[in-house]
């Protein structure tokens, strides 16, 4: 087994010196000091070095960073040159050199890796570009906008998203796939504007068109109860008419209404008017009838053939009954 006095020596001056092969190296110097207690110092420097191989050797077996491995290994490999250390030096340089194919292929592992994810996030980024397309394709007049703004500004934070944490892309595809993504955004602000745009245009015709209908119905109030057919009319025009954005609309509604209900009000008054009338005609009219009844034709021919003395001598109230008490003779 080796000891440290294999690998170096301390001179009278307190020299101390590193074997390594044929050749000795003079690595430090500490006066007034034993030999082994000054070889241990320098003894402690190799074990540290050591120590430095081997967890280089375990970071490469659990497949550490390969950059954070290779600057470890380059560090190592400069400290390794001409160590002020005691201890198989050479021994710790081959060991240093048999991890070189295990930082490569670790390094090959993660541009493969970094390969696959740069072609992951360009699919990522194609599938927004996609929905935006998609979104921007749909018939204006059947587009849901406040949904739409709100897919459109979720696919722009994910594209952000992807360019802060995400792997990186191929510039070139990168590149054409924002040209298309940044045109549809474009494209749906435009289109938005100019829908919303007509949509006023068309709320303000309406608008225009409802606040002459008010006009109309209120005008028609003033008829009353004769005025309900017109104040229909006007009632299919309003329903075919459609809904304006505009604040004011359930407002003039509120009037147009109320012109409607004083005018059916009018015509229910006049209704139950005419209702009290019919009502009174028909009480007189079974009255006739009741009393008619109680005629018998086979007793009163005579006087019925006399119809035009009983008819000058019957007052006006029983020309009715007349009437029926000669139509039940001649049955």
């Amino acid at each position: 087994m080796s000891t440290a006095k294999d690998f170096g020596k301390v001179d009278a001056e307190g020299n101390v010196f590193v074997v390594e092969g044929s050749t000795e190296r003079r690595v430090g110097q500490v006066p007034g000091m034993d030999a082994d207690a000054a070889l241990a110092i320098y003894v402690i420097r190799f074990e540290d070095l050591a120590a430095q191989v081997r967890l280089l050797e375990q970071r490469i077996k659990s497949g550490a960073d390969a950059a954070s491995i290779e600057k470890s290994f380059t560090k190592l490999e400069a400290d390794l040159v001409e160590p002020a250390a005691v201890g198989d030096i050479a021994s710790l340089r081959e060991r240093l050199a048999k991890v070189q194919p295990g930082i490569a292929e670790l390094r090959a592992t993660k541009q493969e890796a970094q390969k696959e994810a740069s072609a992951a996030a360009l699919v990522a980024r194609e599938a927004i570009v996609l929905k935006a397309e998609a979104i921007i394709s749909q018939d204006a007049t059947k587009v849901i906008w406040k949904t739409a703004s709100a897919e459109m500004n979720a696919l722009f934070e994910q594209w952000q998203l992807s360019q802060k944490s995400g792997p990186r892309p191929p510039k070139a595809e990168a590149d054409a796939l924002w040209k298309r993504f940044s045109a549809a955004r474009t494209k749906f602000e435009a289109s938005k504007r100019s829908f919303f745009a007509q949509v006023d245009a068309a709320s303000k015709v309406v608008k225009a068109k409802k606040l002459e209908l008010v006009a109309q119905a209120e005008a028609l109030v003033s008829k009353g109860a004769d005025a309900s057919l017109d104040y229909r009319k006007l009632l299919e025009t309003w329903k075919a008419s459609g809904r304006s954005t505009s604040k004011r609309d359930d407002a003039l509604w509120e009037r147009f209404k109320a012109a409607g209900d004083a005018i059916y009000a009018a015509r229910s008054a006049r209704d139950a008017e005419q209702s009290v009338g019919h009502a009174a005609a028909l009480e007189a009219k079974l009255a006739i009838l009741k009393e008619a009844q109680t005629i018998d034709p086979a007793k009163d021919l005579e006087r019925l053939h006399a119809g035009d003395e009983l008819r000058h001598e019957a007052p006006a109230s029983v020309a009715p009954l007349l009437h029926l008490r000669r139509q039940r003779a001649a049955a």
